[in-house]
């Protein structure tokens, strides 16, 4: 079930007692805010690596765990939340098709034995039908269990505004943590839990200081997560929050801009500065801006495969700005999606499955010569342009509808779900260089889809403090 002899003890037994925890979350206090605590908390704090493997079932990390016990106690304390969330209408045909596609076309053009290598040799083994049954719950763990605690979570602006102050006071705690591996070196996980979150020790140094990991995988994740919470913090602003843990509002968007500064990713902060430009734009222009975000990710996998991207305006922007350190990772990155494009060429349509069969191996020694950084690589090597485009289909299309379904609506309203679909783009774009921003990604964009079927349009909000309360 567990590696104990590689993770120890302890990070097993927490991953346990998240249960009971997320249970008397939900038992002490409003479903929204608990749903919203699990879930945030449970990225902020919650061992990584580790994984639990149970029979047919993908190994379940600390991102499924917590979905799974978030959408069973939404179950238990609001079954009238489940229904009006109920599975299988509007997108989640997409995601559906993607699971199908997976277990009956992907695993039959996938059936041979792999072999890599000459004198040292690589053999990966066919991709089974029980194989492809865990691919697919991988893909429904993934991407439908988060997504339906999104729709089941946030159904009106209020529940939306409680998730994303939930989410700015959990970005203020994390400071503490930060500010203790930048000045201690990033080994919390390590003291804690008695390993490493990853073995490369060497991206935790940036200029010439240390990168805060904390409790996720990498200091890009946490970088991430605060430039999401100060583009929150920046949108509670706007709609009239006033003050936040005894602090006035524009305090906290300053320590959390502060910190992400700290974080040393060039990447996070560029988003956060292109934010807070485009929030002080009117919704109508917002929405413009997030369709274009939209069109830049769902056209990405065409442009690079035909050369049309402009990586070399982008590594030269790069260096000018950021340095040549910069430009060289970047490049880096480049290459290894070139090599994995030309193997996912070979099977465009269904992809090459799990396992590692979408990867370029040697041909010497057969060794894995390739990084997946971004995450839409791996769903096109694995799942191809029918995966990537079902996947991407629910992340981007209610960005495309934004003007056309908020029409009559207030314009508080109208701010909120702005800044919502900004947020959502952005995780969306990250999707390009880097992995997906496990399960908020997916609740931000649940959340908005239902916003935009539910909220009253004749209603008028006056956006003051007394809105936003929890």
């Amino acid at each position: 079930m567990v590696d104990f002899e590689k993770y120890g003890y302890i990070a097993p037994i927490v991953l346990f007692l998240w249960f009971p925890f997320v249970i008397y979350l939900f038992s002490s206090r409003k479903v929204v805010k608990a749903a919203a605590q699990s879930v945030i908390w449970g990225m902020m704090f919650l061992p990584e690596a580790v994984e639990l493997d149970l029979p047919v079932l993908p190994p379940l990390n600390k991102y499924h765990l917590t979905a799974i016990a978030v959408l069973l106690c939404i179950k238990w304390k609001a079954p009238e939340r489940i229904r009006a969330a109920r599975f299988g209408r509007g997108y989640d045909w997409f995601i559906l098709i993607a699971i199908f596609a997976a277990i009956f076309i992907t695993t039959s053009y996938n059936d041979d034995r792999l072999v890599y290598g000459t004198y040292k040799v690589s053999v990966i083994e066919p991709f089974l039908k029980y194989d492809s049954v865990v691919f697919s719950f991988g893909v429904f763990f993934s991407i439908m269990v988060p997504y339906w605690i999104g729709r089941a979570t946030i159904r009106s602006s209020q529940d939306m505004i409680v998730f994303l102050r939930v989410f700015v006071t959990g970005a203020m705690v994390y400071t503490i943590p930060i500010l203790w591996e930048l000045k201690m070196s990033p080994r919390l996980h390590a003291d804690l839990y008695g390993y490493a979150s990853r073995s490369d020790w060497f991206q935790n140094i940036r200029a010439g200081g240390w990168r805060p990991t904390v409790f996720m995988g990498h200091g890009l994740v946490v970088a991430f997560f605060m430039c999401i919470a100060f583009v929150s913090s920046l949108l509670l602003k706007r709609l009239g929050l006033k003050r936040m843990l005894g602090m006035p509002m524009w305090l906290v968007t300053a320590v959390l801009f502060v910190f992400l500064i700290l974080c040393k990713s060039s990447g996070p902060l560029a988003y956060a500065l292109f934010a807070w430009l485009v929030l002080k734009l009117k919704p109508r222009k917002q929405f413009w801006l997030v369709a274009f975000l939209a069109s830049l990710v769902l056209s990405y996998p065409v442009t690079r495969m035909t050369d049309f991207f402009p990586t070399k305006l982008i590594l030269e922007t790069a260096e000018t700005i950021f340095g040549k350190d910069r430009m060289e990772s970047q490049q880096f990155r480049f290459d290894n999606e070139d090599m994995l494009l030309t193997k996912g060429s070979e099977k465009f349509f269904f992809g090459w499955g799990g396992f590692g069969r979408d990867r370029v191996y040697a041909a010497e020694d057969g060794r894995d010569m390739t990084v997946q950084d971004g995450w839409w690589i791996m769903i096109f090597g694995q799942q191809g342009f029918v995966g990537f485009i079902c996947i991407f289909a629910v992340l981007l299309l209610p960005l495309f509808r934004l003007k056309k379904k908020t029409r009559k609506f207030a314009r508080f309203d109208k701010h909120l779900i702005a800044g919502v679909a900004l947020i959502a783009g952005l995780c969306a774009v990250n999707t390009l260089p880097n992995m997906s921003f496990p399960n908020i990604h997916m609740i931000f964009v649940a959340g908005l889809s239902v916003l935009l079927k539910t909220t009253k349009k004749s209603c008028v909000i006056a956006a003051k403090t007394s809105t936003v309360k929890v």
